[in-house]
């Protein structure tokens, strides 16, 4: 149950690169750009934050600790973009 959690956050964290992704460029090949569905980087980040706050009734520390860095380096991301507009 975890890994299948684990693995459909992946992919939902990877179409948020596929949809920025220049015609031609390898990450359209994700499943996320196969299928057409795109998420945006704030629907990610509460994603994250919904998965964390599950905590370790459903996820090991070191799980959590990932979906941590994971949210950081969202959060990281979108000031950025944000911060350059």
């Amino acid at each position: 149950m975890k890994n299948i959690i684990v693995m459909t956050l992946a992919i939902l964290l990877a179409t948020s690169y596929a949809a920025s992704a220049a015609p031609g460029d390898p990450e359209q090949n994700t499943p996320a750009a196969t299928t057409g569905q795109s998420y945006t980087i704030q629907e990610i980040i509460s994603k994250l934050k919904a998965e964390i706050a599950k905590g370790t009734s459903v996820y090991t520390p070191n799980e959590l600790q990932r979906l941590k860095s994971r949210l950081d380096d969202e959060q990281r991301f979108y000031e950025e973009m944000t911060s350059n507009s």
